[in-house]
């Protein structure tokens, strides 16, 4: 039987507000954060960080950080990680994601190397439009090969499409071979010019999203869709926009 479009809605927006455990998003070191997926008892964990930028008359940046922790990581292994965000609305709810997707190879030796895929800035961007990531039918790395944004041609020499991958905001560190942090720096405009598959965010409209994250570790990256490891989070509704926004709302 059919659902009807307020149950579907309901539905919809039934996930868990996100816990901010940062502050306030007006900058980099004030930054709105939420525990994406994983957690401190498994292999892996992972984080998003929020904040924007004026830019003038350019208009607004989201920027943020997705940072993935992993013990026991095997070196010389590729790893995915990506979030994805949709808007909590009655037009909306029924489509895609937007999504954020990095591909990037750890090597312990190879992290203060430049030049090398190993090196500290080394993070592979894909601006992917697609379904809820289902664990128990595809990878990350299906999402690519299937989802990629469709104004971004086969053989661009890069994927990231609406998004910039800030490099030298980027890095990975480890206290020792297979304890990391990988922490990938992006942003894009809140409007951009590709309304088929980015969603447009904007300023002071108080809109919550959908957002989750997932992170994959693979034996064997160019020959098998085999995974060591693979974390996906959980649905949560967070707003991209300014704490200080919102609370201007409520006051009002």
């Amino acid at each position: 039987m059919g659902y009807s479009v307020a149950t579907l809605f309901a539905l919809a927006s039934g996930a868990p507000d996100g816990v901010n455990i940062g502050g306030d998003g007006t900058k980099r070191d004030k930054a709105t954060t939420y525990q994406l997926a994983g957690g401190r008892n498994q292999k892996m964990s992972y984080r998003i960080n929020f904040y924007d930028k004026d830019v003038g008359t350019l208009g607004w940046e989201l920027h943020g950080d997705v940072a993935l922790s992993v013990t026991d990581a095997k070196d010389k292994t590729w790893f995915e990680m990506g979030w994805c965000f949709r808007p909590i609305s009655e037009s909306d709810f029924l489509n895609s994601f937007d999504c954020l997707q990095y591909l990037f190879f750890y090597s312990n030796n190879e992290i203060d190397v430049a030049g090398t895929p190993g090196h500290s800035e080394n993070f592979i961007g894909h601006d992917l439009f697609a379904p809820r990531l289902n664990n128990t039918l595809m990878t990350p790395k299906d999402y690519v090969r299937q989802f990629l944004d469709k104004d971004i041609p086969a053989n661009a020499s890069s994927k990231s499409g609406a998004w910039t991958v800030s490099t030298s905001q980027s890095y990975k560190l480890c206290t020792s071979v297979g304890n990391c942090t990988f922490n990938a720096h992006f942003f894009r405009n809140f409007q951009t010019g590709d309304l088929a598959s980015d969603y447009q965010i904007t300023k002071g409209s108080n809109l919550k999203y959908e957002i989750f994250g997932y992170a994959a570790e693979y034996v064997d990256y160019k020959t098998s869709s085999a995974t060591k490891d693979y974390i996906v989070g959980d649905l949560q509704n967070v707003y991209l926009e300014r704490l200080t926004w919102q609370k201007k709302e409520a006051a009002a």
